[in-house]
Parts: C-alpha cells; structure tokens; sequence
C-alpha cells in the first residue's frame, strides 16, 4: 500500500494598490538615502515623499487607537448588557429597558466605526494619490 500525501496550500492575500505603492515608496526613500545627490528639486522631492509616508503612518495609528477604543466600550457595554439579564426565577424583568438602551448604544457605536472606517478611506486615498504624484515625479527626475 502506497502511503499518499497530502500537501496543503497556504493562500497568502495578494498586496492591495495601496500597500504595493507604499512598499515602493519605501524603497525608493530607502534608496535615496543611500545615494548622494546634489539636486535641489529631487532632495524637495524625496521630502515630500517622506513627509507623506509619516502622514499615512500617523493616520493609520490614529485610526487604529479610535478602532481599539471603539470595540473597548463594545466589550464594557456587552458585558453590561450580560449582567442585566434576567435571573431565575423571573417574574417580571425589570433590566428590559437597560439592556434595550445598552443595545441602542451598540448600534451607535457601529454607526461610529461605519462613519471612522470611510473617513479613514477617504483620508488614504488622498494620500496614496498624493504619494503616486510624487513617486512619478521623483521616478521622472531620476531619468535625467
């Protein structure tokens, strides 16, 4: 009896556009500290590169705090709403309007997390269009 193998294969996510750009920015920054250049308009340039780079940095970890700090109140209003259910034995509930207002509250948090996840979008967006631009013009001014 020969013995089969049995090979699994792991399905690594392909890179989005943006991270693909930003991992050339990366780079392209990384190779323009190695090389010394004396002119002005590139050095403006690659400044401007990376000043967009901390900029989509500093909003991804201000998006990230707003999302931890959104599903920490999910979890203390989850966890209220455990507790105000009903005991045994149960006559009359008298937590049915508590847990309904704990459960309006959710909703208005997933509201909130819709509105931060599409403002955060937007914000991206702009500035991986903003980051090609300059990726373009810096690729541009390195071929003279």
């Amino acid at each position: 009896m020969t013995g089969r193998r049995i090979r699994i294969i792991e399905h690594k996510p392909e890179k989005s556009f943006s991270e693909r750009l930003e991992d050339r920015a990366g780079a392209l920054l990384k190779n323009a500290r190695n090389r010394d250049t004396s002119d002005p308009v590139v050095k403006i340039v690659e400044r401007d590169l990376a000043l967009a780079m901390s900029h989509i940095r500093s909003v991804r970890r201000v998006h990230e705090q707003l999302r931890r700090d959104l599903t920490r109140v999910e979890c203390y209003i989850e966890t209220e709403i455990i507790q105000r259910g009903p005991r045994i034995p149960v006559y009359v509930d008298r937590r049915i309007g508590e847990r309904d207002m704990l459960r309006a509250r959710l909703l208005t948090i997933g509201q909130e997390r819709r509105r931060l996840a599409l403002a955060e979008t937007e914000k991206m967006q702009a500035l991986h269009d903003r980051l090609q631009m300059l990726m373009n013009r810096s690729m541009s001014l390195g071929d003279h």
